[in-house]
């Protein structure tokens, strides 16, 4: 009888296709693409951003699921925050930020940003954005105010959403005279003069008006406010002064007909930020026969906020630059959206704005001109939906289609809008993401798309779906509740991660993971309905991932009681409390056990490992390439690298039925890395194998010199048509290649996971 044996295969990433290569798995749970691209290891888990020590107190709000969540550098790296928007179960929320460059104690590092709780967002927003412009931070969310956060605890409103107050003018005396007749007339406060005079302009050019008898003089004034981020307010309301030059009387040589200083007075104060004012008029208007009062001209600027009153004596030929009140108008305080693209803020959406898009004059973040705007409403396609920068283009997703503006510099400069995609849109639009080599990533009501192309040497843009692999999963997707899904891509391991809402669920509880190095899926969650009925114990409730500087993911954590004892009461066991790191340290995840104190802060008292929910790799039915014939199946081989004292069980099930069948238990025995022995499994002592430990924080830990494993189980299935085997297990392995040793008739054949032609 010959035998062969075809080389085995590594094993590759999940694909719910009935039509598949037999190296590809049913199912990959809670594992990433090894280091060196070989197969599947389970070694990650979460631990506290910042980490439990003794002594380390913890504010109540810590212990609320975290909403939302940025991290924001200033200057170079020397600043770093980690905002947190935190939520209780009701309609409110906090949002503040751990100072990261001042050591790991949480308990001196919480500042809140805004004076008053946030709304919380429905299963249907996206809710809060974090845009960073320049060295401002923007947080939105479009229902509470919108806010610049500068760092430490600066924080005021962002951009301009009331009309900005005008001055009040004095009324020009031209009665009114004081001094000697050959000196300039400056009056006195306790006089109550309402404008200054001037001498006849041979001598003293400065001051207002004509000085030819009996003319009308009439002139518009404005002001507006500048504000921290170098931006322009909407001019005020304009106002007005106007007088006759009176008749030279001989009695005081020529006073009477001098020129004057228009007196403004009550000038408005700007709102917090504000670091400078600037008064604007028009040139004379003779009683409106000439000049124009809606052709403003540059004044002045008052560099501070705190001065009330002004005189001003400039001639029209000495006024600055010619300026339009159309620069800078009010805007709506409910925005939804924003991003910083091409060197303009750019806001969009909102209950107000549904189909508008608004940018900003470029470097000025706050300052939109009247004509700055684009609105689709027009199309089809529903409401913007959120806007994110891909390189060169603008891509604004609406719930049913996908825009993108681009900008020519030629000329004077202008922006253009198209519709990329009329059936493709997102309501999820904090799980777009730039992946190098896929594109902008993003979650789409059935399944994850990626726009590509159109950035640079004119290749056509395409929206394609990238989530076919794992269709099956995308339909447990909640449609209603698909805003609140959340993404992020890591360099460091190589995974674009989105989690999302899912049977039902109003906040993220499972996640799908796109491993860029091998463009293969694989699935986080901590259920297994479809195999065995484990219920979920809210471990992989994430509702926000995020990007650590140093690459590292981070996570959201929903809050979770795992033991009796009610909010605020002694001795409740909480899990995931704060910002997590996702980490090779702790890899089952942790909960930690908190003591309410006097002062009703809370104290760590213990940290316990948390199931996190087994890692499974699963096969997927073999026919062995012909469903036709009878086969046994003798046993399973697996390429494995060991770490620690931990065994595995193989599963195996038959002829399409979802029942398993344990094949055995084996310890790998063999030592981790070319410089350990079995004595010195890092993962468990051997005086306890049981016990697992974990290695060192985020960021430390790195297998060196890996070596491989064979392991083989033994299995009698009988006569069969197909086989499927997983190994699912909590603790440590990694599947990297495999092949199974079957008998067909009276034939024996090795077959690899590429799978075996029985009929040769």
């Amino acid at each position: 009888m010959k035998t062969t044996q075809t080389k085995p295969q590594v094993a590759e990433g999940m694909d719910e296709r009935l039509i598949v290569k037999s190296s590809n798995a049913s199912l990959v749970r809670n594992m990433r693409i090894a280091d060196n691209g070989m197969g599947w290891v389970n070694d990650r888990g979460w631990e506290p951003l910042i980490p439990d020590v003794t002594g380390r107190t913890y504010h109540g709000v810590e212990l609320n699921s975290v909403i939302s969540g940025f991290v924001w550098e200033r200057s170079n790296g020397a600043e770093r925050y980690f905002l947190q928007e935190n939520g209780s179960g009701t309609d409110t929320s906090e949002l503040f930020y751990l100072y990261g460059n001042r050591g790991t104690n949480a308990k001196h590092l919480k500042v809140r940003i805004g004076d008053a709780d946030r709304r919380q967002p429905k299963a249907d927003d996206a809710g809060t954005q974090y845009v960073p412009f320049g060295r401002m931070l923007l947080i939105m969310n479009g229902s509470d105010p919108m806010w610049k956060f500068w760092g430490r605890d600066r924080y005021n409103a962002y951009g301009f959403t009331l009309p900005t107050p005008a001055p009040d003018i004095a009324r020009v005396d031209v009665e009114f005279q004081e001094g000697n007749a050959t000196a300039c007339k400056r009056p006195r406060p306790e006089t109550n003069a309402t404008s200054l005079h001037w001498k006849g302009t041979n001598k003293k050019p400065l001051g207002l008006g004509d000085v030819s008898y009996t003319i009308n003089n009439s002139y518009t004034y404005r002001v507006s406010f500048v504000t921290d981020t170098g931006s322009e307010s909407p001019m005020s309301a304009p106002v007005s002064v106007s007088w006759i030059t009176p008749v030279n009387d001989p009695a005081f040589a020529h006073d009477t007909i001098g020129r004057y200083g228009v007196l403004l007075t009550n000038i408005p104060k700007g709102p917090e930020g504000t670091v400078a004012r600037r008064i604007y008029r028009s040139k004379n208007q003779r009683g409106g026969t000439d000049g124009n009062g809606d052709t403003l001209y540059f004044v002045t600027q008052l560099n501070d906020n705190t001065v009330e009153e002004f005189t001003d004596v400039s001639t029209d030929g000495h006024l600055g630059q010619e300026v339009s009140i159309t620069d800078s108008i009010v805007i709506s305080d409910n925005y939804k959206f924003g991003t910083a693209w091409n060197g303009s803020m750019w806001l969009a959406g909102g209950e107000t704005n549904p189909n508008k898009l608004i940018y900003s004059a470029q470097g000025l973040p706050e300052q939109f001109g009247a004509f700055n705007y684009f609105d689709v409403g027009v199309r089809e396609g529903g409401a913007i939906t959120g806007i994110v920068p891909f390189f060169n283009n603008l891509i604004v997703f609406r719930k049913n289609a996908i825009d993108m503006i681009q900008y020519t510099a030629a000329g004077d400069g202008k922006y253009s809008i198209t519709t990329i995609s009329s059936d493709i849109g997102t309501t999820a639009c904090n799980t777009a993401q730039i992946v190098p080599e896929i594109g902008l990533v993003f979650l789409g009501p059935d399944g994850v798309y990626a726009i590509s192309g159109g950035t640079q040497g004119g290749s056509t843009i395409v929206v394609n779906k990238i989530s076919d692999a794992i269709s099956t999963e995308m339909t447990r997707i909640n449609k209603h509740a698909i805003a609140r899904a959340t993404a992020v891509w890591s360099a460091k391991e190589g995974e674009y991660w989105v989690h999302y809402p899912a049977d039902g669920a109003s906040r993220p509880n499972r996640g799908a993971v796109l491993h860029i190095p091998t463009k293969q899926w694989s699935l986080r969650n901590n259920d297994s309905k479809i195999e065995d009925g484990i219920t979920d114990d809210g471990g992989y409730q994430f509702n926000w991932l995020g990007l650590h500087p140093d690459g590292w993911t981070l996570l959201g954590p929903e809050r979770k009681v795992y033991t009796a004892g009610a909010y605020g009461g002694a001795n409740a066991v909480r899990g995931n409390i704060g910002i997590q790191v996702w980490s090779a340290a702790d890899y089952c995840g942790n909960k930690v056990t908190m003591v309410v104190q006097q002062d009703g802060s809370y104290a760590w008292n213990a940290t316990v490992q948390t199931d996190k929910g087994d890692s499974i790799y699963a096969s997927k039915w073999d026919d062995y390439g012909n469903p036709n014939i009878k086969k046994r199946v003798l046993s399973v081989e697996l390429s494995t690298i060991p770490q620690g004292y931990n065994p595995l069980t193989l599963q195996y099930a038959t002829n399409w039925k979802n029942s398993y069948t344990n094949a055995s238990s084996i310890y790998p025995v063999e030592p981790e890395t070319e410089s350990t022995s079995n004595a010195d499994y890092i993962f468990g002592p051997s005086t306890n194998p049981a016990v697992q430990q974990p290695v060192s924080l985020f960021g430390t830990g790195k297998w060196e010199n890996d070596r491989l494993a064979n392991i083989r189980w033994d299995v009698t299935t009988g006569l069969i048509t197909n086989f499927k085997w997983r190994i699912k297990s909590s603790n440590y392995f990694v599947v990297s290649t495999y092949k199974t040793n079957i008998t067909a008739g009276t034939r024996n054949t090795i077959a690899s996971g590429a799978g075996a032609n029985l009929n040769g």
